[in-house]
């Protein structure tokens, strides 16, 4: 039977067809063993933190949810419910789609408000966390650009022509710029701030910026 659980586990997807199978044959199992409520728990959690279907087993859990009234097996997921919150963090999608069901869970009093409330907050500081990334990756690559046209300027140099070395300068001068607002970016998102410079400051030792200014 494990084994049998373990396989629909791997099998399982997001569409309603797929959770509601999985959930009626956990709760089956569960009324013909009622006291292997943690071994179903146990592995729905294993499965959570290797899986690729991450926002599926959340509907399984929560379609299980709805449909017991078993106060010991909600109080089985409520112990992992965390756990499967933080392994979950890299996937935006999925943890605005948790958060909905969260709503649900408080509207039913399925758990109680202030473990909902915990949960909804790991959920939120993710998310911002997520969302800081994408504005620093876009940095990353507005500075990388200008980095590039700054190299282009350098290779195209007309044997040191005023017009050449003035636009060598405005451009030595936006990438500084550049720089300078990605550091206060990353210090009011309260990222690591001295790890950050120290990474700036390796990258700009030697490098062409401040040569020849």
């Amino acid at each position: 039977m494990v084994s049998e659980f373990k396989k629909l586990l791997t099998h399982l997807n997001s569409n309603k067809e797929s959770v509601e199978f999985v959930s009626s044959w956990c709760q089956e199992f569960l009324i013909t063993f009622p006291t292997h409520i943690q071994l179903i728990v146990n592995l729905w959690i294993k499965t959570v933190e290797k899986s690729h279907q991450k926002l599926a087993l959340f509907y399984l859990a929560h379609d299980i949810i709805k449909n017991s009234n078993d106060e010991e097996l909600k109080a089985a997921f409520q112990k992992v419910i965390p756990k499967a919150i933080s392994f979950s963090v890299s996937e935006l999608d999925t943890l605005k789609e948790v958060k909905r069901l969260l709503k649900c869970w408080e509207y039913k009093q399925e758990f109680p408000q202030n473990a909902i409330a915990q949960w909804e907050q790991m959920c939120n500081r993710a998310l911002l966390n997520g969302s800081n990334n994408k504005t620093h990756l876009l940095l990353a690559t507005s500075l990388a650009k200008k980095l590039e046209e700054l190299e282009c300027i350098e290779k195209n140099r007309n044997n040191g022509s005023r017009t050449a070395c003035l636009n060598e300068k405005i451009a030595r001068g936006e990438v500084i710029k550049e720089i300078v607002y990605i550091i206060k970016r990353i210090y009011h998102d309260n990222l690591n701030t001295t790890l950050q410079l120290q990474r700036i400051h390796k990258k700009l030792n030697g490098s062409i910026i401040f040569e020849k200014w």
